[in-house]
């Protein structure tokens, strides 16, 4: 698994807006000693992307997990970009998403499509206890760090899709709870799991919120890379 930001925040999701690019971008590979993809906003109108490959911007611009990104060569999930990208104005997070998807098709030459393949999920219900999640007036989202998640004002869908990203495998959630919440839940990272106690995120989900994985099979939507190059000079 590749290392994740030690804060990323993942938004709630939402509708798409209509085509459209960005006023100015400027593309270029990444510096060979950062890590960990970054893609978000640092201000109005403004776009970045840090040490992001083409599959992690594919999976930012298509709002699906990393793991559902399939295709192209080797190269698109290894070699890392860094974004300036700047808007007409401001832009919500959905308009972002659409203008990355312009921006990849114009310098990267990238075109895909979508299949839908048969896959195990997890199913993210009420577990026997109840829920013990404190109501939030509004939404804002889930931050992430290495064995820790932090709901400020995060609904169920988006806690679903912060697991599915831990997880490398769908969540879907079928808790049949509305509205938002805040919440902490921590475990123990895999590669601190044999020097101290170990805490799996299952357990955790169960002890600390309420709630529960189970496994289980369906069709998934997939996102597959058909072409795509190395990115145009700036």
């Amino acid at each position: 698994m590749r290392a994740a930001a030690h804060l990323a925040w993942i938004l709630p999701l939402a509708l798409w807006a209509s085509p459209q690019a960005f006023d100015a971008a400027s593309v270029k590979p990444s510096a060979p000693d950062h890590f960990g993809a970054q893609i978000y906003s640092p201000g109005p109108g403004r776009f970045r992307t840090l040490t992001a490959t083409v599959k992690d911007m594919v999976a930012f611009a298509y709002s699906v997990p990393v793991f559902r990104v399939s295709g192209g060569p080797g190269w698109t999930a290894t070699e890392a970009y860094d974004i300036e990208a700047k808007a007409a104005g401001p832009a919500s997070n959905a308009e972002f998403k659409t203008m990355l998807q312009a921006l990849l098709a114009d310098r990267f030459q990238l075109a895909l499509h979508r299949e839908s393949k048969e896959s195990s999920v997890y199913n993210l219900v009420v577990a026997k206890s109840g829920p013990k999640l404190a109501k939030a007036e509004k939404g804002l989202g889930v931050g992430m760090g290495k064995g820790r998640l932090n709901g400020r004002g995060a609904d169920m869908a988006t806690l679903a899709s912060v697991l599915s990203r831990n997880l490398e495998r769908t969540v879907i959630d079928r808790t049949g709870i509305g509205g938002y919440y805040d919440f902490k839940l921590t475990w123990t990272p895999d590669e601190a799991a044999a020097t101290e106690p170990a805490i799996s995120i299952f357990a955790a989900l169960q002890d600390q919120l309420g709630l529960k994985l189970e496994s289980a099979r369906r069709p998934v939507e997939m996102i597959v890379i058909d072409r795509v190059e190395r990115p145009t000079e700036n």
